[in-house]
């Protein structure tokens, strides 16, 4: 309760900010909870796995945060989005250094999306990874993709195969329980 008092105080408010910044944050929160279940599945520690897939995002909150009070009429869309893609991400680290959360659990949130290209592997990571992309797959809060889960790198990387992957029923169980805090 205190996380989320905390995060959603830090974001400004506005029209197409809070749409986003909704969003954002119930996907951050079924992320999570597909982490942890991943994690258990791996044999990693779920609590981890779930704060790194709940600060997957923060990098994107904390932007939306610095530029929400140019809304509406001097923020620019465009110039948004190239920020975040640009910024955000890297944010995500340095967010969780601060708030003082495990190495680990910093360093998935930011490694999340490029896992495998650094010289040290962290499963957390990889799990936030196939974590995100569940959610892609099936449309939580962000935009739905066709994404092949059985042949998620990730998967290789965590020695899994695709059955610790929840079926489509399970995701949106998490998913309503997300929908109904």
């Amino acid at each position: 309760l205190l996380m989320t008092v905390m995060l959603e105080s830090r974001v400004a408010r506005g029209p197409a900010v809070e749409v986003f910044s909704q969003l954002q944050w119930r996907h951050s929160l079924a992320c999570g909870r597909i982490a942890a279940h991943l994690a258990r599945k791996s044999g990693l520690d779920p609590d981890d796995a779930y704060l790194s897939g709940l600060f997957h995002n923060v990098g994107v909150r904390v932007l939306l945060g610095a530029v929400g009070g140019e809304e509406p009429r001097r923020a620019r869309p465009r110039a948004v989005v190239e920020l975040i893609l640009r910024r955000a991400y890297g944010l995500n680290k340095e967010v969780g250094v601060e708030w003082k959360l495990p190495h680990d659990v910093a360093d998935a949130a930011q490694r999340y999306r490029d896992y495998s290209q650094f010289d040290y592997f962290n499963p957390l990571a990889a799990v936030v990874s196939l974590a995100n992309d569940v959610c892609k797959r099936y449309g939580l809060w962000t935009q739905q993709r066709c994404i092949n889960l059985e042949a998620h790198p990730a998967l290789r990387l965590l020695g899994q195969g695709p059955e610790i992957v929840p079926p489509q029923a399970a995701v949106m169980l998490m998913a309503n329980k997300v929908s109904g805090m």
